[in-house]
């Protein structure tokens, strides 16, 4: 079976290495190495898969490639009875968005948290063990970031809106506030994990940041705050985005394989 592996980064390199390892005919087109054009990678291939996001402003999500291409060109490149898997794709039956498999989902989070925590390590000169952490979410990733914290025994407290998510977080052995108490808590944090998106720091939040403070904005968009702002309280602000292709690629490459090959058998095309 043809798999064509098209846009990405390293994280969709790993993917393509792992079809063929796999024994899959593998085809690549705007990775930037070995590779043949989009047209002929998609040619007799049963399905494509795509990174994640697939396109951005309409163009292929494609950073390795000096090339522009439209998202539109690669799927119309494909024909009707190929199967795209990516990103997010457009609703239909030739698209299967593996940004929406919860198993994924779950892959990339615990990597997230695993890479912010190092980031805390290396940009840190004290141990995390005694040290006080402020999670700002409960989701996906604050679960993931609070086990490890407290692995590490880091005094951990979480900022969640959901009474049933700060339930959960107490339950787990942090502790855990609305966010009427952010500004309070942001006083006492040595290190803040900011994981909630579309949420910016008050002037009170922000006058609030200890000194020496380190945030780790891990939610997509404009970020938490800015970082000349966060440097007049004499801390530091890292916006660290898509930490799995960045600190992990060969195992985000995996999550990629391994949710394709579940959503091609799901659909009957892999037995």
């Amino acid at each position: 079976m043809k798999i064509a592996v098209i846009g990405g980064d390293a994280r969709m390199l790993a993917a393509a290495k792992l079809f063929e390892k796999n024994r899959f005919e593998c085809a690549t087109a705007a990775l930037g190495n070995t590779e043949t054009n989009i047209k002929d990678a998609l040619c007799s291939a049963a399905a494509a898969v795509l990174p994640l996001p697939c396109e951005k402003g309409g163009i292929l999500n494609a950073p390795r490639s000096d090339a522009e291409i439209s998202i539109g060109e690669v799927f119309n490149a494909g024909g009707e009875n190929i199967l795209f898997i990516g990103g997010g794709l457009p609703k239909g039956e030739r698209f299967a968005d593996y940004s929406e498999n919860e198993e994924y989902l779950q892959k990339c989070a615990n990597a997230t948290a695993e890479g912010a925590v190092s980031i805390a390590l290396n940009e840190s000169q004290e141990t995390l063990c005694g040290r006080n952490a402020l999670i700002i979410g409960y989701g996906r990733i604050g679960k993931n970031l609070a086990r490890l914290l407290q692995a590490f025994r880091t005094k951990t407290t979480v900022i969640a809106r959901k009474g049933e998510q700060r339930a959960l977080a107490e339950l787990n052995g942090a502790k855990a506030f609305d966010f009427s108490a952010l500004a309070r808590e942001l006083k006492k944090a040595d290190i803040v994990f900011n994981t909630a998106p579309q949420i910016r720091f008050s002037e009170k939040e922000l006058a609030s940041v200890k000194g020496n403070a380190l945030i780790i904005d891990l939610a997509s968009g404009g970020g938490i705050a800015d970082e000349k702002d966060i440097a007049e309280r004499n801390a530091r602000y890292i916006h660290a985005l898509a930490l799995p292709g960045k600190c992990f690629p060969s195992s985000a490459g995996k999550y990629i394989y391994e949710t394709a090959v579940a959503i091609l058998r799901e659909r009957g095309i892999l037995q």
